[in-house]
């Protein structure tokens, strides 16, 4: 169908996602491979974000889908710096969806660890995010890395070391990247609360999501 029709790659839903970025989501390399097969239709459906500036890289990276996210990068490189309306990358991305395969891939991955020390529009870079989520086995990966600038302050003026400080201690550290539907309807991670919605009804009704079949 693609191929007879490659116009189908830019068709958008309410929320502005392509089969691409469903195909993404559900980790379907076959469809993301068919949908991007085309060099001209791949360098378009590749980069396109949704009404929140989610690309389909962000998608496979919160959904833990390492083998999309090596097609998307093989045929576009520069997808790598892609960042949505909040200044997330990738790698955010992975760390929001507690993916600590995506966060292992990343670091091994020459074209996507510079990552490491990405800072979003709140200053906070992937170690502040799993510190903040207190995930601390990917709070421990990314410690490990060389690359990592451990003195990255967010602008809250913290550093990964005094949110931690301030869990240990009870203290509470506002988290500026999640979504509350009764403050704003803009802010960018809404679009990860969608994909959480998204997964309960593929789960519900596999059937209900479509391209992805």
């Amino acid at each position: 169908m693609v191929t007879k029709n490659s116009g189908m790659v830019e068709v958008r839903d309410e929320i502005g996602w392509t089969p691409l970025h469903y195909a993404s989501l559900r980790g379907n390399l076959k469809a993301a491979q068919l949908l991007i097969q085309n060099y001209k239709t791949s360098k378009f459906a590749c980069y396109i974000k949704d009404e929140l500036g989610m690309s389909a890289l962000h998608v496979a990276a919160y959904s833990g889908h390492t083998q999309i996210i090596e097609e998307l990068i093989g045929r576009c490189p520069d997808i790598c710096d892609c960042v949505n309306h909040k200044g997330q990358t990738a790698l955010h991305a992975a760390v929001l969806g507690d993916k600590i395969n995506v966060v292992k891939y990343v670091l091994k991955t020459p074209r996507l660890a510079r990552l490491i020390n990405e800072a979003d529009n709140d200053g906070n870079t992937p170690w502040h995010l799993a510190a903040i989520r207190e995930n601390s086995e990917i709070v421990a990966i990314l410690r490990r890395d060389g690359r990592l600038n451990t003195t990255a302050i967010n602008k809250e003026f913290l550093q990964v070391s005094d949110i931690l400080l301030a869990k240990n201690t009870g203290r509470k550290v506002r988290k500026s990247f999640i979504y509350f539907p009764w403050i704003s309807t803009l802010n960018p991670l809404f679009t990860f609360l969608i994909l959480e919605r998204i997964k309960r009804r593929a789960y519900l009704n596999p059937n209900s999501l479509p391209y992805c079949s």
